[in-house]
């Protein structure tokens, strides 16, 4: 009887998400209105697609450095990245869209009309991307490297906090998080590159 209904709670979980899931993709594919382009509609579903993967490699990096077994490892990396996506992606876009607001004023960069006009208004409007014309097909993937980088700060230090809570010697965490985190990372920037290239 208790199966069967946390059965019908995981049915009821999975139907919202993919609800909630739809919902943020056919925002993130209509986001060209004048507004401008939104990206943490685009980041956000980016970090839930490359969950899975980053996991593992998160995992099999810890196992490689730490004394643990694999339940351990794999359970720590899942928490590190259920805290880092929860808190660090919202967090890095926020960063990244006061950085915008305190640099532009809320209004749009210098626009795409050459390559340091185009490298500035990608990394001052890495969170929200104007609809400056003409809007290149780099603008995009070029604002998700940029709130990659403020994510993968804010994982280094949240993903440490997770795996070294209620440990002893906590300082010997450091090399571990931050090795899994450079493992993780160049996966999610090739994959980005894939997404600009494709």
């Amino acid at each position: 009887m208790v199966a069967k209904g946390k059965e019908m709670k995981i049915k009821e979980l999975k139907e919202k998400s993919s609800v909630i899931l739809l919902f943020i993709f056919l925002v993130s594919g209509t986001c060209f209105a004048n507004a401008g382009i939104p990206m943490f509609f685009i980041q956000f579903p980016f970090a839930l697609f490359a969950a899975v993967p980053v996991i593992a490699i998160e995992a099999l990096v810890l196992k490689k450095m730490m004394e643990a077994t694999w339940r351990e490892v794999i359970l720590d990396s899942t928490k590190a990245n259920f805290f880092s996506t929860i808190i660090g992606y919202p967090l890095s876009w926020g960063i990244a869209f006061g950085i915008e607001l305190l640099t532009t004023g809320g209004s749009c960069g210098p626009g795409f009309g050459n390559f340091k006009d185009s490298l500035v208004t990608i990394i001052v409007e890495a969170a929200w991307l104007c609809p400056n014309e003409p809007f290149p097909k780099y603008a995009v993937p070029g604002a998700l490297l940029v709130l990659l980088t403020i994510a993968w700060i804010l994982s280094v230090f949240i993903e440490y906090w997770v795996v070294s809570f209620k440990r002893e010697n906590k300082k010997k965490y450091w090399k571990p998080v931050i090795t899994m985190n450079i493992a993780s990372y160049l996966v999610l920037l090739i994959l980005a590159v894939f997404f600009m290239v494709g």
